[in-house]
């Protein structure tokens, strides 16, 4: 946490950040790129120290003493944020695979729906045609009634049936 005191002439004011409350997107392409940028600062960082060790081994010159230890706070600070980018990657992507298999149950849900209104739409039609046959059948024959030997065409034999059958309907 870091303490920061502003004073004017008039006024001072004074604030404490903790940079420990990083608020991060939920947006997991934005936390990706996070991830490559944070990775790549560390990947700088580790290489500058390695370049600082070599060039001053014993640690004598200060400047570069400075340089590495501030670095290796850096390297802590990043490594840490970079845990809580990837665990926040974790959550988001967990919770998408859920909104995605929820949206893919609605979607199979609702194409179950659709083929049973499909498949009444058809049954309805059927009944309708076979209606619409039967009502032009009776206006073919005389009086109305129906010789279920005969229907369909076939054999106007009675005593040989319909289709070598005794009765039936066929259409």
């Amino acid at each position: 946490m870091v303490e920061v005191k502003l004073k004017t002439q008039n006024n001072s004011c004074q604030f404490h950040l903790n940079f420990n409350e990083i608020k991060l997107p939920d947006d997991v392409n934005i936390l990706k790129d996070l991830e490559k940028e944070v990775e790549n600062s560390i990947y700088h960082l580790k290489r500058s120290n390695e370049e600082i060790k070599q060039y001053d081994p014993d640690g004598k010159d200060k400047d570069l003493f400075l340089a590495l230890n501030e670095n290796k706070f850096s390297l802590n600070v990043k490594e840490e944020r970079l845990l809580m980018i990837k665990e926040k990657i974790k959550i988001v992507e967990s919770l998408n695979c859920f909104d995605h298999a929820q949206n893919t149950l609605n979607t199979d849900l609702l194409n179950n729906e659709n083929k049973d209104i499909e498949t009444d739409t058809v049954d309805k039609k059927n009944e309708e045609t076979n209606k619409n046959v039967n009502v032009l059948e009776m206006k073919d024959l005389p009086n109305g009634t129906i010789d279920k030997k005969t229907q369909g065409g076939g054999e106007t034999d009675p005593e040989k049936g319909t289709h070598g059958q005794e009765s039936g309907i066929y259409l």
